[in-house]
């Protein structure tokens, strides 16, 4: 999905917006994280228009096939649909903004997953992670900056109530994998923490029950049993 924001301030409808473009396209590029698409028109004057853009978080983490909502995310937020009526085309999306209090250190949102229940959603930036309660409507956010600014997240997934991180340790030049409860997100809590082997970029991963399941760069596979 995708919207126009125009930089010459020319706030028309979008059958006018649509002009800007009649005679095409000059000049395009992608922005951080594919997140945008600036374009420019060979018209006189050249105008410059931002179109923001959203993608599917399975695109990024196949873990939530399990979700029976569609999920998109975008630089700053994730979008639902909502059914508002008994009429299947009575839809409309939900939006959910990440608090602007962790994007300021750590935009945009590069990473998401759901936890197989659908109640808790964690998000991760350029460092740390927050999560969201669909119960409570609250995010939850580490106390300690300093211990959010030690994670650097490049594939997540749930077990049960804990939140799984392969992350990259910035002192050891290699990636762990670290386990913390959804309800405290603080070093202190940690209930897991398990260095990769050297040279192994964690990609993909997943949980159950009682395995985690991880898929790293070089096409390795590694099978964790977790015991609580």
């Amino acid at each position: 999905g995708s919207h126009n924001r125009n930089h010459n301030n020319n706030n028309n409808s979008s059958g006018k917006s649509s002009e800007v473009f009649r005679y095409g396209v000059c000049a395009m590029s992608w922005g951080i994280e594919s997140y945008h698409i600036t374009a420019v028109s060979p018209g006189n004057p050249t105008i410059m228009i931002d179109l923001p853009m959203m993608r599917s978080c399975m695109s990024v983490n196949p873990a939530f096939s399990y979700s029976e909502r569609i999920f998109l995310q975008s630089h700053d937020r994730f979008s639902t649909i909502s059914f508002t009526g008994q009429d299947p085309g009575q839809i409309g999306w939900v939006h959910l903004h990440v608090p602007p209090v962790y994007l300021a250190d750590n935009w945009p949102i590069r990473l998401a997953a759901l936890s197989r229940d659908g109640q808790n959603l964690a998000a991760a930036g350029r460092k740390g992670l927050v999560i969201y309660n669909y119960g409570t409507k609250r995010w939850r956010l580490f106390g300690d900056r300093s211990h959010e600014q030690e994670i650097e997240a490049v594939t997540m997934s749930w077990y049960k109530h804990y939140v799984v991180i392969g992350s990259y340790h910035e002192s050891s030049k290699a990636y762990e994998l670290i386990i913390l409860p959804r309800h405290h997100l603080s070093f202190h809590s940690t209930v897991g923490r398990q260095e990769m082997p050297k040279r192994r970029v964690p990609q993909l991963m997943d949980c159950n029950d009682h395995f985690l399941l991880l898929f790293t760069q070089d096409s390795c596979l590694y099978l964790y049993s977790i015991v609580e």
